[in-house]
This record gives C-alpha cells, structure tokens and sequence, in this order.
C-alpha cells in the first residue's frame, strides 16, 4: 500500500510529486502516480525511477487529485 497517490500526472501532478521527493516528505517506493495517457506516464517513469506510475488508483492512505475538474468524472 502506497502512502500517498497522485490522481493526474500533468504538470500539477508532476509538480506536486517532484517538491515532495526533493524535500525528502516521501520516498519513490512511498507515492504513485495515476495517468491515463501513455506519454505522460513514459515522462514520468524517466523523470521518477521507482516511482509506481499506472493506468488505475491502488490502495493508498492518502489520495491528491490533480486534475482538471472538468477531468473528474
């Protein structure tokens, strides 16, 4: 189970994952990230070795949603 998992990794998302892996508040094995297109995820995994980058949520104890609201089904 994840600590934290990020829904959208658009550039708020990558943001938001990116300050709290340089301050140390979470590890890559800690947080995952939750994007539906392919490019974004392959960016992502680049940028972010070890960190879980997939296609549907999984259990976590938090949850940010980094989206567009209009996104939000």
């Amino acid at each position: 189970m994840y600590t934290l998992q990020l829904l959208g990794g658009g550039r708020m998302g990558e943001a938001l994952l990116g300050g709290l892996l340089a301050a140390g508040t979470l590890t890559a094995d800690q947080v995952a990230v939750v994007e539906i297109d392919p490019a974004r995820r392959d960016h992502l995994v680049a940028r972010f070795p070890g960190v879980s980058v997939a296609v549907a949520p999984s259990p976590c104890e938090g949850l940010i949603v980094a989206t567009k609201p209009t996104d939000v089904g």
